[in-house]
Parts: C-alpha cells; sequence; structure tokens
C-alpha cells in the first residue's frame, strides 16, 4: 500500500514537473516571439525613418538642382528680357504712343505664348461680355503664332510683341522659363512707370463674373499699388500678395520698388509675389493695399460656403497651361465651342452658378489635381509657420489684438467679429473659458487726455480700442478737451457700436465724422453725426484736419489704412500714434 502511494506521489511529481517544464517552454517560447517581433517592429521604424529622411533629402537635393538651373537659365537670357533693351525698342515706343493716344484710363497687360492660346481665348470669350473690358487689355505676345492668331481672332486687342525665344516652349511653375517671364513682367513694369505710365497687371487663368474695372480702384488716391492677395479673409495669409492681378500707379517709390523687385529676381531663385510680400510689409513706402477676397479670390472659394460671389475667381492651383484649362472645364468654366466661337449661354449659366452658391466640386467629378495638392500642402505648411509663437511673430508683421469696449468690477466685454466660415468663429461654441493677457487698464487713455486735442480715425472693426478710451475722456469733462473720431466703413450697415456713438455725440466736446466708401444714399442721417460718402485720401485727410486742427492723430485699422495715414500726417507736424502701439 505504501509503495502504490509513493508510485501515486511519483507520477503526480512527474506530471507537475512536465506541466512546469511545458508552462517554461512556453514562455519561453513567447519571449522568443515577442523578441522577434520587436526586432522586426525596430527594424521596419529604423527602415521607415531613414527612408523618409533619404527621401527627404533627395527632394532638397532635387530642388536645389532645380533652384541652380533656373538660376542659370535666368542669367543666360536676362538680356532678351532686359529693362535696356525694352526701352530702347521701337516696339516700346510704339506702345507709349498707343497709350497716348488709344486709353485714357490705364491698360491692363497680360502675357501670353502660344502654349496659352486656348486657355486665353476662353479667358476673351468671358471678358467680351463686358462693355469696353478689351478696349483696356494689351497683350504682351512672346512669339508670332501667339501674335498671329490674337490679331486674327481678336483683332480690336491691342499687343506689344516681344519675341523671346527662351519662353517659346512649355514650361510649368518653378522653371528657368517660369523665372525669366517673372523678369520681363517687372521690367516691363518699370519701363511703364520710368514713362509716368500707371497700370493693371493681369492673368488669363481667371474667371470673370463682372468687370473689376467698375470699381474703378484706379482712382482711390491713398495708396500707390493695390494688389489681390492670398487665403481667406479670416487667413493669416491676408495681406499677402498673389500677384496675379494688380494695379501699380507709376510714381517715385513705385520705381524703387519694381527696380528692387528687378534686381533679386535676376539673382535669387523666388517668385516674384515672394519679393512683393517683403517689400510692402518692410518698406515704409510705397504704399501698398489689399483687394478685399469680395472682389478678387482665388480657386479657395469655391471650397467655403460659396457666399459673396467675388468679381474675379483666379484658378491659381494649377502648374501648367493644360491643367488649368481642363479645371474651369471641370468646374463649368469652359466657354469655347468646338468651332471656335464663344458660348455666351455657358458664360451666364457660370455667373449665375456663382451668384446662386451653386459651383459644382464633388471630389468624384472634381478630384483635386497634384498642383492644387501641392498648394493646399504648402499653405498648411506657412499658416502653421504663422501661428507658431516667436516665429510667427516675425513672420507676420501684426498679429489679431482684441480690446474691451466695457469693463465692470469683475467682467469685460471683447468683441468679435463673427465670419461664418470662420476658422476662430468655428470654435467659438462650447468654449468654457479664455485666457487674456494684458497690457490692461487706461493708462493710454490718460496719455491721450493730455493732448487736448486728439483725433481718432478708425477703418472697420478698428473702432473697437476707442470706444472705451473716448468713453473715459468723455466722463473727465474737462474744458478744454476737444474730440474728433473719423470712421470708415464700407456702408452705414457696418457701423458697429451705433448706440455707443449716437450717445458719444450728446456730448458738446465730441464731434464724428463717418465715412462710407459704398456710394448710397443719405438716408441714414443722424442730428449727431456728419455722414458722409467717400474714402478718406489725402485730399479728405487734409480738410478734416485743417478744420479741426488736430494736436495728434492716434489710428486703428488694416496695415495699409495705417500706413497711408501715417503718410498723410507727414506733411503735417502732428504726432501719428498706432493703437494698440
Amino acid at each position: 500500500m505504501e509503495a502504490e502511494i509513493r508510485l501515486r506521489k511519483s507520477a503526480k511529481n512527474a506530471n507537475q514537473e512536465e506541466i512546469r517544464d511545458a508552462k517554461k517552454k512556453k514562455k519561453e517560447g513567447s519571449s522568443i516571439e515577442n523578441f522577434l517581433f520587436r526586432s522586426l517592429f525596430s527594424r521596419i521604424a529604423l527602415i521607415l525613418f531613414y527612408s523618409f529622411w533619404f527621401l527627404f533629402g533627395v527632394l532638397v537635393l532635387r530642388k536645389t538642382q532645380n533652384a541652380i538651373a533656373a538660376v542659370r537659365y535666368v542669367k543666360s537670357n536676362s538680356e532678351s528680357v532686359s529693362l535696356r533693351l525694352i526701352e530702347e525698342s521701337r516696339e516700346f515706343a510704339d506702345l507709349i504712343r498707343i497709350l497716348d493716344k488709344k486709353f485714357p484710363r490705364p491698360p491692363a497687360l497680360f502675357l501670353l505664348n502660344q502654349h496659352a492660346l486656348n486657355m486665353t481665348d476662353n479667358f476673351l470669350c468671358n471678358t467680351a461680355t463686358f462693355p469696353g473690358a478689351h478696349d483696356r487689355f494689351i497683350f504682351v505676345t512672346l512669339d508670332t503664332v501667339a501674335r498671329d492668331t490674337i490679331k486674327k481672332r481678336w483683332p480690336n486687342i491691342q499687343q506689344f510683341h516681344w519675341p523671346t525665344p527662351s519662353l517659346y516652349k512649355p514650361f510649368s511653375f518653378a522653371e528657368g522659363a517660369y523665372q525669366t517671364i517673372y523678369l520681363l513682367r517687372s521690367n516691363i513694369a518699370l519701363a511703364l512707370i520710368k514713362k509716368g505710365k500707371s497700370f493693371w497687371m493681369m492673368q488669363q487663368d481667371t474667371f470673370w463674373r463682372k468687370s473689376i474695372f467698375d470699381l474703378n480702384f484706379e482712382d482711390d488716391m491713398s495708396y500707390d499699388a493695390i494688389f489681390d492677395q492670398l487665403g481667406e479673409e479670416d487667413s493669416l495669409r491676408t495681406e499677402w500678395v498673389n500677384g496675379a492681378n494688380f494695379f501699380i500707379r507709376a510714381n517715385n517709390d513705385t520705381q524703387l520698388f519694381f527696380e528692387r523687385l528687378s534686381d533679386k529676381l535676376a539673382h535669387w531663385y523666388t517668385p516674384d509675389m515672394g519679393v512683393m510680400i517683403h517689400q510692402c510689409h518692410t518698406w515704409k513706402k510705397p504704399t501698398c493695399a489689399y483687394v478685399p477676397h469680395k472682389f478678387i479670390y482665388s480657386w479657395e472659394w469655391m471650397y467655403t460656403g460659396q457666399k459673396n460671389p467675388p468679381y474675379l475667381m483666379q484658378l491659381d492651383c494649377e502648374t501648367d497651361g493644360g491643367s488649368k484649362l481642363m479645371q474651369l472645364g471641370r468646374y463649368g468654366f469652359h466657354f469655347v465651342n468646338q468651332d471656335g466661337t464663344c458660348n455666351n449661354e455657358k458664360i451666364e449659366l457660370a455667373k449665375q452658378r456663382m451668384e446662386n452658391g451653386t459651383v459644382e466640386v464633388k471630389m468624384s467629378q472634381n478630384l483635386p489635381s497634384w498642383g492644387r495638392l501641392q498648394f493646399k500642402a504648402y499653405w498648411w505648411i506657412v499658416e502653421y509657420m504663422l501661428s507658431t509663437p516667436i516665429i510667427g511673430h516675425y513672420l507676420k508683421p501684426y498679429l489679431a489684438m482684441y480690446t474691451p469696449t466695457a469693463v465692470g468690477p469683475n467682467w469685460f466685454e471683447v468683441p468679435i467679429k463673427i465670419y461664418p466660415m470662420g476658422r476662430f468663429t468655428s470654435k467659438l461654441d462650447g468654449i468654457k473659458s479664455l485666457e487674456f493677457r494684458g497690457p490692461y487698464g487706461i493708462s493710454e487713455a490718460a496719455r491721450i487726455r493730455k493732448v487736448r486735442r486728439p483725433m481718432f480715425i478708425a477703418a472697420g472693426t478698428g473702432i473697437a480700442p476707442f470706444i472705451r478710451i473716448i468713453e473715459y475722456l468723455l466722463e473727465k469733462d474737462d474744458d478744454d478737451l476737444m474730440i474728433l473720431l473719423v470712421y470708415t466703413v464700407r456702408s452705414f450697415s457696418d457701423v458697429l457700436f451705433l448706440e455707443n456713438l449716437k450717445n458719444f455725440g450728446k456730448f458738446w466736446n465730441f464731434q464724428i465724422r463717418i465715412l462710407l466708401t459704398k456710394e448710397e444714399e443719405k438716408n441714414n442721417s443722424h442730428p449727431l453725426m456728419k455722414i458722409e460718402n467717400g474714402r478718406l485720401g489725402i485730399e479728405n485727410f487734409n480738410k478734416i484736419f485743417d478744420e479741426f486742427n488736430a494736436l495728434e492723430v492716434v489710428v486703428c485699422g488694416p496695415t495699409a489704412f495705417e500706413k497711408d495715414i501715417c503718410n498723410f500726417c507727414s506733411a503735417f507736424d502732428v504726432e501719428f500714434i498706432r493703437f494698440p502701439p
């Protein structure tokens, strides 16, 4: 019996040892599998890591090679597009005579070679629906095919024929020929400025819903140049020059602007709009202004809520003429019949789709082109950089600020303009708390109080910081303090803080003048406000300044607006203050 018990124990112990051995082997096997998996994962991660940087390095080397080749191409062909050759040519002398004789208004110049003829024909069909538009067009034709085709198809449009062998072949963005055409455009602009000729520079990869000439931008003397701009209305890229459609007023400041532009384009690998952005934001003169997005917008408008259709929409997301025309057709903006005639019915339908906000952009029908993907990626990187602390501050010379307009013991109100498709607006709902940082208080108002005759000038939302300051000044009721507020808005419906302004008007020492930049009937008159139609140009400013006899000018508004007021003030012995400082 004892032997049987011992045998059973031995068998049990043997079974337990076998189980332990099996578990041990299983654990060792699992450890080996984990080790192999980790090793394999580490290898894949390393391969991906090194592959990424290898690919990045290859792309950098390729871009560097392309840049070197492009600069060499420009230098080897720069004489054929040089300022000297243009100014000394018989063709340019003929152009000046034509401008003197046939162009009472500034012309619009377009550059064209034979490879963009189809797109140009489509553009001219579109713009032919606007009376007088073609009378202001001048095409700089770069080869005989382009010259002869335009002359046959559109005989009434003026040409400046400048045959340029280096621009005969098709070319794409950032290539040597593309850089060369930048230099040619800049030198033509410079030659016209030196002859005292103001002008528009335009591109034909654009759909016109209305004529941009109807807005008479060239009559506004408050700026020297007005450019189309990148991005959207509330984008960080606003007031960045797009460079497709812009107006230049001929004067000494714009001459220097284009002299420096040509110098840089002849030696640097850069688009002309990059240089324009830098010079507009770092030079005091010339005064640069920007066409509002409601008048000129890029292809990005179609991917918004399609509200407030612009006058002009540019398809600037493609890298060559063929792609651009193809994209125009997909969106319903191709207007040339097979027999070469213009399809006016399609043109009117395209205008209606824009006005109704029904331009079709289904991804199944309009897959993003390679050009558009590149631009979207590039602009995403740019906006990320602009939003980065410290770096963004130096890349963008202005940042958004919010000013309290009413303050209590434990609260204050901050006005924020709402945009239906705005990125910040969309984040307002659901926010539980916000952090604000200084400066706080009314130290600036206390300083202005000592001036005795301050003149506040505001544009649009720039009125916000002045509400609290003026309220503080009026509460003091000083006998020798006189205040003038000049407020420019597009229309009376755009006036902000109207009730505050009406209350301010009841004070004996407060005056307000509201300038409406969009012409409208004077049916919004108010006994305590002076309401006028017109912009705040140099003549208006001088008249208002002299009447009030201001001792200090405090301004808040868009960068270009502040530059204008600064230039106006330079003619007077008066201190000029930007707000916020």
